[in-house]
């Protein structure tokens, strides 16, 4: 919660738009930078675990962490001891790669000897994570991805980053069965910084690559390759930008039955970008114009948290002024609205989406550095409405929360109160966390109540010119109660971090 760059939110009226609010569940996790994630039920217990690397220090001592949280049934988690080599700048994910039952793991990076590794841990059906041999080449600043490429019904590995001696590699390792991998022969760019993705593009049935990352000749690509079968796959000649730091995933955005995909990273002249392409089918794809902001040294997920049948996008990374991660609502049409979830922004980590809790809506997952240099590891419960509750209740109370530029028809005055924090020195007495609310108001505009809010903290306030940077949060509720209720909980939530609160009253 403290922050220094306060979040920029404007707000306007819909009868159609309501809030979605996520409340931070005190999970018990271990913060960490250049990390990864994941959700993933590995004792079949039908409640999500989760999985987090990454590193932190103390003093000059470097400590990295591979810890797995199972889930008491939404109620707790409990870190178990796996075992897993503690690596950061790593990658994981999940498969059931031998077909008993049970998902296995994969995961690259490097451990605090400066060891690289890639392993695959088979799960015995008991939650016992166990080493399995490979010849897999060890990387770190990559990813890696299970996939049956080849149609034959097992698993395979698309791998990516940099090996030892600056080496770079992008792979693929065909699962022969018993435990055998070989790599093939492919063809694909040799990529770090880099995130790589299968997915069946043009619905034949086999799955095709999009992959995104740095050349050892520090080049940046994003490309897609079109798997042509034999083991082979063939680069798209698309316009892609090329992206560096990235994360990549493929989607189907407006429910056509064709994949879409969206990329975020730096391009090779620094520019921060995320970016959308439309699958208009016969191996081509065109970008559309979204608002959702460019990031690097984050993720992208995708997933459906409302419940109303298309995937919406959770977004986390370095943008140009901070870090951040919102959550964009797919509208349809490839149309994202930013809900103002009221998430901590990081970097060097990410956010994911899982229903920790077994209720419909997604929950979320966030990792990484925030804007403050603090190590986090922070579950957020979703407490919005899902689509089968709105059918029943007939009367919403939240507040309303969008940031579209159009124009929105209004629905009559609300309750407003208005709220600004800063990490300054207001009254010259060394730099500290305050936050400054007003009472609750009824209007049309909350932009009047910004004003008189404003004029008051500069009468009373008299460096404020000097530490205040213009940012106001408003948020309008259509019953005074509920509107009360949101401003007592800010102001809860701001005294337990040790917030100074000051009260700006008329």
């Amino acid at each position: 919660m403290k922050v220094i760059n306060i979040i920029i939110l404007f707000f306007v009226l819909s009868m159609s738009l309501n809030s979605q609010p996520f409340v931070n569940i005190d999970a018990g996790f271990t913060g960490v930078m250049q990390s990864t994630g994941s959700w993933i039920d590995y004792n079949n217990d039908k409640f999500i675990d989760v999985l987090i690397t990454g590193e932190k220090f103390s003093g000059n001592n470097q400590i990295l962490i591979s810890n797995i949280y199972t889930n008491s049934k939404a109620k707790a988690f409990y870190k178990l001891n796996t075992y897993l080599p503690e690596v950061y700048r790593a990658s994981v994910d999940w498969g059931d790669f031998d077909k008993d039952g049970d998902k296995d793991l994969i995961i690259c990076g490097e451990t605090n000897n400066k060891k690289i590794i890639t392993n695959i841990y088979k799960n015995n059906g008991y939650g016992k994570l166990l080493l399995l041999p490979t010849n897999i080449t060890p990387v770190r600043d990559g990813s890696v991805h299970w996939g049956d490429y080849d149609k034959d019904g097992n698993l395979d590995i698309l791998v990516s980053g940099q090996s030892y001696n600056n080496n770079v590699i992008t792979k693929i390792y065909r699962n022969n069965g018993n435990n055998i991998f070989s790599p093939i022969i492919c063809g694909l760019d040799a990529v770090y910084l880099s995130s790589a993705k299968w997915g069946d593009y043009d619905s034949d049935g086999d799955l095709d690559i999009l992959l995104s990352g740095q050349k050892y000749n520090g080049v940046t690509i994003s490309k897609v390759y079109k798997n042509i079968g034999n083991n082979k796959f063939e680069s798209l000649p698309l316009l892609i930008e090329g992206l560096r730091m990235s994360d990549v995933e493929w989607c189907d955005f407006n429910k056509d039955g064709k994949l879409d995909f969206i990329i975020c990273g730096e391009n090779f002249n620094n520019q921060i970008i995320t970016k959308v392409y439309k699958n208009t089918g016969n191996d081509k794809f065109v970008e559309v114009r979204t608002n959702i902001p460019g990031v690097r040294s984050g993720s992208i997920d995708l997933k459906d948290y409302d419940c109303d049948g298309d995937f919406d996008v959770l977004i986390s990374g370095e943008s140009y002024e901070k870090a951040i991660t919102k959550v964009y609502r797919n509208d349809g049409n490839f149309v994202f609205n930013d809900i103002n979830a009221g998430l901590p922004g990081v970097y060097m980590g990410a956010a994911y989406w899982g229903d920790y809790d077994n209720d419909c809506d997604k929950d979320i997952l966030i990792l990484g550095l925030n804007n403050c240099y603090d190590y986090i590891a922070k579950l957020y419960r979703n407490d919005g409405e899902n689509v089968e509750k709105k059918k029943v209740e007939e009367v919403n109370d939240s507040g309303i929360w969008t940031t579209s530029s159009y124009a929105i028809p209004q629905r009559g005055p609300l309750y407003y109160f208005v709220y600004s924090s800063c990490y300054c020195d207001p009254y010259k007495k060394g730099q500290d966390y305050h936050t400054y609310i007003s009472n609750v108001h009824r209007t049309k505009t909350p932009y009047d109540l910004h004003n008189m809010f404003n004029s008051l903290i500069r009468k009373n306030v008299s460096t404020w010119p000097e530490i205040d940077q213009g940012h106001r949060v408003s948020i309008g509720y259509e019953k005074k109660a509920s509107a009360a209720k949101a401003r007592t909980n800010i102001i809860r939530e701001y005294t337990e971090e040790e917030f100074h609160v000051h009260y700006v009253e008329w």
